[in-house]
């Protein structure tokens, strides 16, 4: 009985041991995994940052003016005639407009763009 019984309890620690050793191994894959993963959302935290220091780089009011100037040439501010209140929008968009029939619409090439 004592032979058994003894049996039975080294059964068990081994199970035991095999289960710990089983459990161990996956915390450690696991653990490999969160590393992993935390220098993946670090790398991801340095390029959200220098994406935003592009972006307050590009959104300058001297450097948009600049390339409103360059690339806008012909854009001007509103002049004082220009604007109108809202009763002459309101009664501009109650007028149907007509279009002539004989109006062609084309594309525009890429030197008349330039």
């Amino acid at each position: 009985m004592k032979g058994v019984s003894a049996l039975v309890w080294i059964g068990l620690a081994g199970v035991a041991s095999i289960a710990m050793f089983h459990i161990k191994f996956e915390v450690e894959q696991l653990q490999g995994a969160l590393n992993g993963l935390n220098k993946e959302i670090l790398e991801e935290q340095k390029a959200v940052h220098v994406l935003q220091a592009e972006w307050s780089y590009l959104t300058r009011p001297e450097h948009i003016e600049a390339l409103a100037d360059r690339l806008l040439p012909h854009l001007h501010p509103a002049a004082a005639h220009q604007v109108g209140n809202i009763e002459q929008f309101q009664t501009a968009i109650q007028k149907p407009r007509t279009i002539p029939a004989a109006t062609t619409v084309r594309p525009a090439s890429a030197r008349e763009l330039q």
